[in-house]
């Protein structure tokens, strides 16, 4: 299994970066066919082959992602794809 772990500070404030999340978890539903769902401020998504969560706090956002077997060659990929999110999203 292939873990993914990016943690960035932000200064969107709570309400916003929850904003955001949820729009990141609407575009990984429809591009990637994941669910998710809400618990507190966690939002937890999975598909085959993929499970995660990304933590929202006051200050910082925190992707945690688990990769099956087959679904490791992409780990690059998703990598990227978080870390690119991140900085358009979090100036």
């Amino acid at each position: 299994m292939a873990k993914i772990n990016v943690k960035k500070n932000h200064k969107l404030g709570l309400e916003q970066a929850l904003k955001d999340a949820e729009q990141l978890a609407l575009m990984l539903a429809d591009r990637f066919d994941a669910k998710y769902q809400w618990k507190g401020n966690k939002l937890e998504f999975h598909r085959t082959g993929v499970k995660g969560f990304l933590d929202v706090t006051e200050d910082t956002l925190e992707v945690n992602v688990e990769l099956s077997l087959l679904m490791r060659p992409f780990k690059a990929v998703v990598e990227r794809e978080i870390h690119n999110y991140f900085e358009k999203e979090l100036r």
